[in-house]
């Protein structure tokens, strides 16, 4: 079954307005393998932070590595979710790699302020969303080309 698709560029028959390819060619987002990515990265984080979890309960290890753990972790997790929306939807990696790390930032962040009323977002948040964006493109970049 083919992924259902959202144009962004021509509604002109033959060229886009920059001269890109309208139609087939042109660059589209795909919803489904945008959410199928995001879904295998929160899967990929959860995981990881159960296993990690359970490694700093039963060994010595220190609570200070956590912050840099859970955001290598998140990186990675991210990387990964752009990486299958990019090769699932098969055009536009690098946008739905992107849209993917986005969505899963600024889920993570809305979720965290459900949680923890108090919580207050700082330009540290905003960094978060940001380095998502650049993880889930990266891994757009890779899936569309492998």
């Amino acid at each position: 079954m083919k992924p259902r698709t959202i144009p962004l560029r021509g509604g002109r028959a033959g060229r886009g307005s920059r001269g890109a390819p309208a139609g087939p060619q042109a660059m589209k987002l795909h919803p489904r393998s945008i959410f199928m990515g995001v879904t295998w990265a929160y899967l990929i984080s959860l995981v990881a932070f159960l296993f990690f979890g359970l490694l700093l309960a039963l060994t010595g290890i220190p609570d200070t590595i956590m912050p840099g753990l859970s955001t290598a972790t998140s990186g990675f997790s991210i990387f990964v979710g752009g990486f299958y929306a990019a090769r699932r939807a098969g055009t536009a990696g690098w946008l739905n790699g992107a849209v993917a790390g986005a969505i899963y930032t600024v889920l993570l962040l809305v979720i965290g302020n459900l949680l923890i009323p108090d919580l207050q977002l700082t330009g540290s948040a905003i960094t978060h969303v940001f380095l998502g964006i650049v993880a889930g493109t990266a891994g757009g970049v890779f899936g569309i080309n492998a």
